[in-house]
């Protein structure tokens, strides 16, 4: 095997290992700005006397055909020209990966992790704690053993390569076959960070003047109720 080969594979890792954690913070970051949102929502329609109540009753069926069945309107729609498709992140997601077949390499890779994962947890399983162990080495190991569990669970399994690098478990050695894996998962990745860049709740949160977020309050109102900016 080519020593690019196994350049590619880290560089792979490295890639995806930063976009999982761009979406963890992308999401933290859209969640914070929730409830900013909508409190300058309201106080940009109350100083500008928009009759928010009458705007939700004369487009009942645009927002239900947004947002689905809610009492309130959400504030986090994704910006887009084509305002009648408009998509919240309502757990869509997750459903769709519940119901996704995995590829033959998923299936393969996971079969391989498997066996690091099962060496890693005879290592940091709770019960292999000694009885000299202080509260912060129970602590360290239970979170630890939580962290890998997760990882295999989820398919990060870059994590699983961490903790098996430290304590000299061998790791599967396809490389083309994870290299591929992983750039599927970065193509998909790189769409949910995209998207979630787009919500109105991201872009508010990310504001750093008035005049931003008025701005971002007036697209929104365009989007969902037409009116003028």
């Amino acid at each position: 095997m080519g020593i690019s080969v196994k350049l590619k594979w880290k560089r792979t890792i490295n890639r995806l290992r930063f976009l999982y954690e761009e979406y963890e913070l992308v999401k933290d970051l859209t969640h914070e700005g929730s409830a900013a949102f909508q409190e300058y929502y309201e106080v940009y329609c109350a100083q500008n006397d928009i009759d928010r109540q009458k705007l939700n009753e004369e487009h009942a069926e645009k927002i239900t055909e947004a947002y689905g069945p809610l009492p309130e309107i959400p504030s986090q729609i994704p910006v887009s020209a084509n305002s009648a498709n408009l998509v919240l992140f309502d757990g869509a997601a997750e459903e769709e990966e519940s119901e996704y077949q995995l590829t033959q390499d998923e299936l393969e890779l996971h079969e391989s992790f498997s066996k690091v994962f099962k060496k890693l947890a005879l290592i940091y399983h709770p019960d292999k704690l000694k009885k000299s162990s202080t509260p912060q080495e129970k602590l360290d190991m239970l979170n630890a053993f939580k962290k890998i569990t997760g990882a295999f669970e989820k398919r990060h399994y870059f994590v699983l390569l961490d903790y098996a690098e430290k304590n000299n478990v061998t790791v599967p050695k396809n490389y083309k076959q994870q290299t591929r894996w992983m750039k599927r998962e970065i193509t998909k990745l790189e769409g949910k960070v995209h998207h979630e860049k787009k919500t109105y709740n991201y872009l508010f949160a990310e504001a750093e003047t008035d005049e931003e977020r008025d701005q971002i309050i007036r697209q929104f109102l365009k989007q969902l109720f037409d009116l003028p900016l």
